[in-house]
């Protein structure tokens, strides 16, 4: 079934399903797992996880040449029989790309490891070889994922979030129960750790290939790398990776700065603060995202621009419906929440508790921004977002390498917050004056303002009535509440929304029935 006919809202509802369902077992294994690995590796060792998941994403801006670009093709091109020569070509030649640079890379900080632990990670207070070991298996484990998230963005771009989730659920149950059985079994040392990511990063990264090729549009030519095939995309390419560069910088920096001039266990509750924040964009706002680009592709490709307009602040009243709820939580509720979490008992409730409430909030605006950030991909126009982040950098670079060592992680935080609120006040209406000019006014007001408000007010009463020392089960208990009370007054005040949850149900009750 094409999704460009009339069954677009039931396919892009039912992707949107398939790709927030595996988010969702992602993050639940994240959130039951993450205390146990924490109490297993002790929280300086710990950071070293944190260490890795900064660098990772940083470096993952390399990416943004490839799998933008395929995601982006498939997306427009997949349906024409015409275009599968090209298309499994263009496969191909950015598998082989990508891949080799993923190897590169890898060995690269394997050899680099023990100048990387001498003027890096210096206040670690790790033995120098486990340091060096832990260093050269995440530049192996890196390696390894890499090729997974250009298969991954091709089955995005082909619509098929189902076997994507399928795939990514099993190995993601996988890696996380594995790496528990295995630092309780043989040894509770990062080595250990990092060894199993890079085992199950390369079977999830050969599992995602077979799949993909699989399901590829059918040619009787074997495909072949043809660096032709990515001729028309080349400027949309370097755009992306100016894009992931400054944003990689503009967001992983803290991580990196926080590893080099303050203790391993900080890092360890700024990681563990950004985790939890970042569930909220795992699971509600990202399978969003990477559903809806393909989608935008094909309307800006027609030139619907009536269609684009009208899915563009629904899809942004979702993701608001989806996020503030939970922000909500973790902003106010954070004490409690974490130590449900991670034990009333463990040194990292306090750190944590006092750098979640800032995050939260940065990680709420960040992800309103996906619905204006999705029009400028979708059209190929990157200028803007490269020329916001570089001047983002110019303010937050210097700020954060001056103020961190004095200050801590807070500051990291609070620069997550300005950083956001930055781009919702200045290149929201930038990009609204190229591609929806009439439309700036609404979002601003009726799609963000208006719902941020109504749940801002709900948690501020609910915040000066309770008292900060609340038992944890009741704070837990009272948070949920409130969700599901901030959860029905948006549906209440935005119809739209109300109109698509309920149609939602209706379609949900449908598939049962058909299938009992």
């Amino acid at each position: 079934m094409s999704i460009y006919g009339g069954d677009v809202i039931r396919s892009l509802s039912l992707n949107i399903v398939s790709a927030g369902f595996a988010r969702f077992w992602q993050a639940g294994l994240q959130l039951l797992l993450t205390p146990i690995i924490v109490h297993q590796l002790g929280p300086v060792a710990y950071g070293l996880v944190g260490f890795y998941a900064a660098l990772t994403l940083f470096l993952a801006f390399l990416d943004q040449a490839v799998s933008p670009v395929l995601m982006r093709e498939l997306g427009r091109s997949a349906s024409r029989p015409d275009a599968a020569e090209q298309l499994r070509n263009l496969l191909r030649t950015s598998a082989v790309l990508l891949t080799g640079t993923a190897a590169g890379l890898g060995l690269l900080i394997m050899l680099r490891a023990p100048l990387i632990a001498r003027n890096w990670l210096l206040n670690s207070g790790l033995p120098d070889s486990e340091l060096i070991n832990s260093i050269r298996l995440m530049g192996l484990s890196l390696a390894c994922q890499w090729p997974s998230s250009l298969y991954g963005a091709a089955l995005v771009g082909l619509q098929r979030q189902d076997l994507l989730m399928l795939v990514r659920i099993a190995f993601a149950t996988a890696q996380s129960v594995g790496a528990v059985v295995l630092l309780a079994k043989v040894s509770a040392s990062p080595e250990v750790f990092f060894g199993w990511m890079a085992v199950t990063s390369a079977m999830l990264s050969v599992a995602l290939c077979f799949v993909l090729w699989r399901i590829m549009p059918k040619s009787d030519a074997r495909p072949k790398v043809d660096i032709r095939t990515m001729k028309g995309t080349w400027r949309f390419a370097a755009g992306n990776v100016a894009i992931g560069l400054t944003t990689a910088l503009l967001t992983q920096s803290s991580s990196l700065i926080i590893a080099k001039y303050c203790s391993l266990d900080q890092l360890a509750a700024y990681t563990l603060a950004v985790n939890l924040a970042g569930q909220v964009a795992t699971i509600l706002s990202q399978p969003v995202s990477t559903t809806l680009m393909p989608h935008f592709a094909h309307l800006i490709a027609r030139h619907d621009e009536e269609r684009l307009g009208h899915e563009y602040h629904r899809w942004t009243q979702i993701i608001v419906v989806l996020v503030l709820p939970m922000a909500g939580m973790f902003a106010v509720f954070a004490r409690p929440v974490l130590q449900l979490w991670l034990g009333v008992s463990s040194p990292l409730v306090e750190p944590v508790a006092a750098l979640l409430p800032w995050v939260t909030v940065g990680t709420l605006f960040n992800c309103i921004m996906v619905a204006p950030y999705l029009p400028q991909i979708a059209s190929g126009w990157t200028r803007l977002c490269v020329a916001t982040n570089i001047v983002a950098l110019v303010v937050l670079l210097p700020t954060l390498f001056f103020v961190v060592p004095r200050y801590g992680p807070i500051v990291a935080a609070i620069c997550w917050i300005g950083l956001n609120v930055g781009y919702y006040l200045i290149m929201v209406p930038c990009m609204h004056a190229r591609l929806l000019p009439r439309e700036l006014c609404s979002w601003w007001l009726q799609d963000t303002l208006f719902p941020v408000a109504v749940v801002g007010t709900i948690y501020a009463v609910v915040w000066a009535l309770v008292p900060a020392d609340i038992p944890r089960l009741a704070g837990v208990a009272l948070s949920v509440m409130v969700a599901l009370v901030a959860w029905v007054a948006l549906l209440a005040i935005l119809p739209t929304v109300r109109a698509d949850a309920f149609g939602f149900m209706r379609l949900l009750k449908l598939q049962v029935f058909r299938a009992s």
